[in-house]
């Protein structure tokens, strides 16, 4: 039972680390390379990082929590600002 758990709790947190991971990559190298600002930013590394995991039947299933880590990560930007 230990066996299984650790294996999902690694699967997921792989995943979602990879995910999150990709999504500043995009995010912060928008800002590097044309510097659109915080809506552009976050705009084009959702479109990204959400397009690749809704691309995938068997990654579409944790959607609404990608979904979630993205509206946290721009409601922190934008509390930040304020």
């Amino acid at each position: 039972k230990g066996k299984f758990i650790f294996q999902g709790t690694y699967r997921s947190g792989m995943f979602f680390g990879g995910f999150f991971g990709a999504f500043h990559t995009v995010k912060y190298g928008v800002r590097v390379l044309v510097d659109p600002g915080d809506v552009g930013e976050i705009g084009l590394g959702s479109v990204v990082g959400l397009g690749a995991v809704f691309a995938k039947r068997e990654w579409r299933a944790s959607l609404p929590y990608a979904v979630m880590l993205v509206g946290m990560d721009t409601f922190h930007v934008f509390m930040r600002d304020s």
